[in-house]
């Protein structure tokens, strides 16, 4: 072993533990690492290939450089489907698909495009996106108010600027305390601020009620800002300096710091007791800001010294624009104003975290519209998490959406108009000699081919419902309750619902729960579709293909019981022809007629299940049959993935 001796070699010793433990480590990083540097706004690269926007010139200049090229357009009915899916989470109807198949106009595209962001269905289907980023869980009596607002702002589609600041300080924007009614504007502010009420909270009791379990809730809600916001992992410097990114534990306490006066482990409010007007289940400061100390090691009991509330110092232009002011002039009421300094930082304009802000944001984006964003682990833009395959394009869509007042409806338009977007999900034969994506890219990281997609579990259920006729579209509202089956199963509670189609809702209205903290899955037929089961958050589903899934549509009641109403919507909407009604029935799950061969076929299957039934009266043997095919279609790949 090494033998150090004297005054001079340990003061190295001691200067190198010094420098390793120091901030200072990470000094020059926030200056090259491409995440922590301020929104530029790239120009679109020269390319050959044809392109429709600059989205398309930044993949293709990737593509070019391995003699690459774009996947030809897909066909319009494949068009259709894969946009419904995406923008509202249903598939089209045939009424819809004739009417766009008949549009032989230049625009055709572009305004189906518009009348799905339109759609009330679309802060349905995007807002069910952010609410697995703040890890709602529908675990206490009023969270469903968060639900519909998150909805009704993908609607409004809310500038995602505000749609932050209001959540993470909302009570801070209005005096609500001198109400005597809560105004409409002060009613959705509170409500709002519950994105920082989705951490799991056990303090119901006085036997939960114990500070580890206080502290936890701020630590689990800085994770999800983190993760969600900043698509930072700050939870990984609760106990030491960052490994990766330069993040020092001190920023982490300073960002604690934000949320005591509403979170005080030492005057806590107890879950239950934490109680707003009108039963909104928001948060609010409760009192002078408390100090925050630096905990060694992450460790609650051992606090350190005393740290400032304030901001990334990374992300900062100064030490002194990382502290939070001590008074924000712009606060409402009494509050301590910090949530409200920690939302205005965040997007301030020109600044690194601005651009840090708005690179996850599109990144998202890109992640729901072809399943893997530029950046595939979109809860992690560090060090740590994978690097952009198109940096300058997330550059560009980031300061697209900027530049477009933070509104993410015509981002969202943008990439769906892009060459990118439409290209077909399978090649055509290839030419002799010409280059073989698949063995240059295998992956399809640089999207020469449209990716297919399983769709996401709350899709298969609810397209299963609109294609049985039985889809209930009211929205918002409470939750519609769940009970767990003996065998371990978990379905819909149909006692005392408000109508008798209550549970035929979209899945986004339908209850989740914790038992003891810990979430419980959802119905049966969502849980084993990867729907997520958040401890935190989910920034990316898991997307697996096992024989549960197979099994559970073979034999689940749900699926059976819509495999017969959908035989009946055929009987009642077409006259007494098999070939009509298979021809229906395709046109409803797949928006497209049934191939030759998928025709044939299918009128063999009816008539081998008619013969099945020969026993039972004619026309109970013709509904028997129609059902069996209507459920083998709702089992098809074609319906459980975006081409």
């Amino acid at each position: 072993m090494l033998q150090v001796r004297g005054a001079v070699s340990g003061a190295l010793i001691a200067a190198l533990i010094s420098a390793l433990a120091s901030p200072k480590l990470f000094a020059d990083e926030p200056e090259t690492f491409w995440a922590f540097q301020t929104l530029s706004s790239p120009q679109a690269p020269t390319v050959h290939g044809q392109h429709r926007t600059a989205v398309d010139a930044f993949v293709l200049a990737k593509l070019e450089e391995k003699q690459l090229e774009l996947a030809p357009e897909a066909d319009r009915r494949t068009i259709l489907r894969r946009a419904h899916l995406d923008l509202i989470g249903l598939p089209p109807t045939p009424t819809e698909t004739e009417a766009f198949l008949a549009d032989a106009s230049a625009d055709a595209y572009e305004r189906l495009i518009d009348r799905l962001l339109a759609s009330p269905h679309f802060g349905e289907r995007w807002g069910r996106h952010w609410l697995d980023v703040a890890g709602y869980v529908l675990d206490r009596k009023e969270r469903w108010k968060y639900r519909d607002y998150v909805i009704n702002s993908f609607n409004a589609d809310k500038p995602y600027d505000r749609f932050l600041m209001e959540q993470i300080a909302g009570d801070e924007l209005v005096d609500w305390r001198v109400q005597d009614t809560l105004t409409p504007e002060a009613r959705e502010l509170l409500t709002a601020t519950g994105l920082l009420r989705s951490a799991s909270d056990n303090t119901g009791n006085v036997m939960t009620d114990i500070p580890s379990y206080r502290y936890g809730i701020l630590f689990d809600t800085l994770e999800i800002l983190g993760t969600g916001v900043l698509g930072l992992t700050l939870q990984c410097a609760r106990c030491h300096t960052h490994k990766y990114d330069p993040i020092p534990q001190t920023d982490f306490y300073r960002l604690i710091a934000l949320f005591t006066p509403a979170y005080n482990p030492e005057k806590w409010l107890r879950n239950g007791d934490r109680v707003l007007p009108e039963e909104i289940d928001g948060l609010y400061d409760i009192g002078p800001p408390p100090k925050t100390h630096l905990m060694r090691r992450g460790d609650i009991t051992r606090p350190g010294r005393e740290v400032q509330a304030g901001f990334l110092r990374a992300l900062s232009a100064s030490p002194e624009e990382a502290l939070a002011p001590a008074v924000n002039p712009e606060a409402r009421g009494e509050t301590s104003g910090r949530r409200l300094s920690f939302a205005q930082w965040l997007t301030r304009p020109n600044t690194p975290v601005a651009g840090l802000v708005a690179r996850v944001a599109v990144n998202r984006i890109w992640h729901h519209l072809f399943g893997r964003g530029v950046v595939s682990t979109p809860g992690n833009l560090g060090r740590s998490g994978a690097p952009p395959t198109h940096p300058e394009l997330l550059d560009y869509l980031g300061s697209e959406l900027v530049r477009g007042d933070w509104r993410l409806k015509p981002t969202i338009k943008l990439v769906m108009m892009s060459s990118v977007y439409r290209q077909a999900s399978v090649l055509p034969p290839r030419s002799s000699g010409s280059h073989d994506p698949f063995l240059i890219d295998p992956e399809n990281t640089l999207l020469w081919r449209m990716p297919l997609r399983r769709v996401d579990s709350e899709v298969i259920r609810d397209s299963i419902l609109a294609v049985s006729g039985k889809l209930d579209r009211t929205m918002g509202g409470k939750a519609i309750p769940l009970k767990n089956l003996p065998d371990g199963g978990t379905v819909i509670e149909t006692k005392d619902l408000p109508t008798p189609t209550s549970h035929w809702r979209r899945s986004i209205y339908l209850a989740a729960q914790r038992a003891g903290g810990t979430p419980q899955p959802n119905v049966t037929l969502l849980s084993v579709f990867n729907h997520p089961i958040s401890n935190t958050n989910c920034t990316k589903r898991r997307n697996s293909a096992v024989v549960l899934q197979s099994l559970t549509m073979l034999n689940d009641g749900f699926v059976l019981d819509q495999a017969g109403f959908f035989a009946e919507r055929l009987i009642n909407e077409v006259e007494l022809d098999s070939e009509k009604r298979i021809e229906r029935a395709f046109q409803l799950v797949l928006a497209r007629p049934p191939t030759v061969y998928e025709a044939e076929w299918s009128r063999q299957f009816v008539d081998e299940q008619r013969q099945a039934y020969r026993n039972a009266k004619a026309d109970a043997a013709n509904r028997k049959a129609l059902a069996a095919l209507c459920h083998v279609l709702f089992n098809l790949n074609n319906f459980l993935y975006a081409e």
